[in-house]
């Protein structure tokens, strides 16, 4: 059984259906979402318009859906305004990695190597220091 294909958060658009992972769970406080990544931990806060969206994140609604009843609501808002809200909006939830059939960024392994050279750095300084005495 294969896995299907996943597409990077940038290629998003209004044929997706957002779909949050298994893994995920959500409370609402207060008109603002909270998720919970089930896999790594990380808590992710929605604001009310986020909100908004991820309570139309049904599994069978596409992103074109959402945004036509948006504007539809909020006609005042403008359609273009409302598409580049929730695409940007459904590209930074799939970058972080909350969204089935999305790739997440990767996390920051640099960072993580830079840290583990910088301590050998700072071991040998501390050897040098010893040497010194």
């Amino acid at each position: 059984m294969t896995e299907p294909a996943e597409i990077g958060a940038e290629e998003i658009d209004e044929d997706l259906v957002m779909r949050f992972r298994s893994a995920v769970a959500a409370v609402e406080l207060d008109g603002e979402a909270v998720l919970l990544d089930g896999d790594t931990g990380a808590v992710h806060t929605l604001n009310p318009t986020a909100t908004l969206v991820w309570q139309c994140c049904d599994g069978t609604t596409s992103v074109r859906e959402i945004i036509d009843d948006l504007a539809a609501v909020f006609p005042d808002a403008g359609r273009a305004g409302i598409a580049a809200d929730v695409l940007e909006l459904a590209r930074s939830i799939g970058r972080q990695g909350l969204l089935v059939g999305v790739r997440a960024d990767p996390p920051e392994p640099e960072h993580h190597h830079e840290h583990d050279h910088h301590h050998d750095h700072h071991h040998d300084r501390e050897h040098h220091h010893d040497d010194a005495e």
